[in-house]
């Protein structure tokens, strides 16, 4: 979903995933893992029955997170 994000913020600490519709097309899942070293938070806003971000967690590595809300 957000790859590009991730993998081009390096020193990221705060990062959040709100609904905003049916993307999967635009944001393909990562095709290779993503380990992210800086971020701490992540912030996930609701989400409706329809859109499924949590395979995203499949795909991410975060070391550092400190907070999840």
């Amino acid at each position: 979903m957000d790859e590009i994000i991730l993998r081009r913020a390096p020193i990221l600490s705060q990062f959040g995933i709100r609904e905003f519709g049916e993307v999967e097309d635009l944001f393909p899942l990562p095709t290779t893992p993503i380990v992210h070293r800086a971020i701490k938070d992540l912030l996930l806003s609701p989400f409706s029955k329809d859109l499924d971000v949590y395979p995203l967690f499949d795909h991410i590595t975060l070391p550092e997170l400190g907070a999840f809300t």
